[in-house]
């Protein structure tokens, strides 16, 4: 039986899409009536080529030969899926934000995103996807790196952030990147900005 061609365009672009990458049903909304989308994707699932992450949300599993396991998928590519599928805005947060900018090694058992949608938390195991609504002014206008640099310095807490924390962060980011957090971060707490423009300055 000759498959209809929207399945066909379904198909090749997973199949040309790296290991490892994202779909949500919405992604083939301009090309196939949902319940085809939903019909592929649980035939490609069926054939190994597609993996349910969490409802709604599948990647192309990438195979690791040395230990002869499929990989597991990235906590933080599954949470900018999640946000991009329901329409929010995110930025690491918490441990989350300290990890990825290296201020912290403490790998997060909680994945923690400070967000403009609902209060809501996915499993995904071992880890947990945790989604806190946050106020506009930290999150809508700014630059990637500003909103996660000013959810860091908050999770270090007001005078608790040291001479090292400072240096380690001036370190991380480029000329641009400060330039965009010295002025986008006027928006954040006083004592967040002290620290941005120590930041910044040096």
């Amino acid at each position: 039986m000759t498959r209809p061609k929207h399945t066909k365009v379904i198909e090749q672009y997973i199949a040309d899409s790296d290991y490892g990458q994202l779909f949500v049903f919405s992604d083939f909304a301009d090309v196939a009536p949902n319940a085809a989308i939903r019909k592929t994707f649980s035939r490609l699932e069926e054939q190994g080529v597609l993996r349910r992450v969490l409802r709604g949300v599948y990647d192309k599993p990438r195979y690791i030969e040395r230990i002869k396991e499929l990989a597991a998928p990235d906590p933080d590519k599954v949470a900018r899926k999640l946000a991009d599928k329901y329409g929010w805005d995110i930025t690491p947060s918490g441990t989350t934000a300290l990890n990825l900018l290296g201020l912290s090694t403490q790998v997060p058992n909680v994945f923690e995103y400070a967000s403009d949608g609902p209060y809501r938390s996915f499993e995904l195991e071992p880890y947990t996807l945790k989604f806190s609504r946050s106020a506009n002014r930290e999150l809508s206008g700014l630059s990637p790196t500003s909103a996660m640099a000013i959810q860091a310095i908050r999770a270090l807490g007001e005078g608790n952030v040291k001479k090292s924390d400072v240096e380690h962060l001036s370190n991380r980011l480029s000329g641009r990147e400060k330039e965009l957090l010295l002025d986008e971060g006027r928006r954040a707490a006083v004592w967040v900005y002290d620290v941005i423009k120590q930041t910044c300055n040096r």
